[in-house]
């Protein structure tokens, strides 16, 4: 869900914030709470997703969100939401490559920290945080998808209540997404590891947090 498209962006940023943080603490023991595909992705890439095909993760996310779209809109409450940027195409893949990479370094450091192993509300709260502020920072201008699975659940959930105009969006906003993802890995390995885990090798003591925007 982009909430930074909304009219009262308070209300539905507080709302979200509420949401997201039930939905990791519910999910999280049961699939790493992995609702968003920059955040599937960078597990595969750690080795630490569970043992399910990348592909049906990303299916199963967009398909939830085409699902809600299309019903929140055939129930007469309206478009949940659509790819509306307002900035240009090339600040808008900036913006997103920027907000996405900050996510997925979030996530990164989470793995990392040495938190207790049922502890997870720090984790969550964090990754809560980070996606409110980016919200806030960027929302104005692309709706801070930050999300893959998102950005094409708008577009399919669009076209098949008749709005195509979406579609040709799509590649400009996965492009940001992806190179912040795959970027954030490699800033975090070189410059921030030794930091966050002074003297351990990655993977000990970790907390699997992922996150869905």
């Amino acid at each position: 869900m982009s909430v930074a498209h909304g009219c009262n962006m308070s209300n539905g940023l507080l709302v979200y914030a509420c949401h997201l943080t039930i939905m990791i603490n519910v999910a999280g023991p049961i699939s790493a709470a992995q609702f968003n595909a920059s955040a599937t992705l960078l597990f595969y890439l750690k080795s630490l997703a569970p043992g399910i095909p990348l592909i049906y993760c990303v299916i199963a996310q967009v398909a939830g969100g085409v699902t809600a779209a299309v019903l929140h809109s055939i129930t007469g409450s309206g478009v949940v939401g659509r790819l509306a940027p307002t900035t240009s195409l090339f600040c808008l893949v900036v913006l997103e490559f920027l907000a996405t990479f900050g996510l997925i370094t979030v996530v990164s450091c989470l793995v990392d920290h040495k938190f207790p192993k049922r502890d997870t509300i720090h984790g969550t709260l964090t990754v809560v945080s980070y996606v409110v502020a980016a919200c806030v920072a960027t929302g104005p201008l692309t709706g801070t998808l930050i999300n893959p699975s998102f950005t094409l659940a708008y577009a399919i959930s669009g076209a098949l209540l008749g709005d195509f105009s979406q579609l040709p969006l799509v590649p400009f906003y996965i492009v940001g997404q992806i190179a912040g993802t795959l970027a954030a890995p490699i800033i975090y390995v070189k410059f921030l590891h030794d930091i966050v885990s002074p003297g351990e090798s990655q993977g000990e003591n970790r907390v699997v947090i992922a996150t869905y925007n």
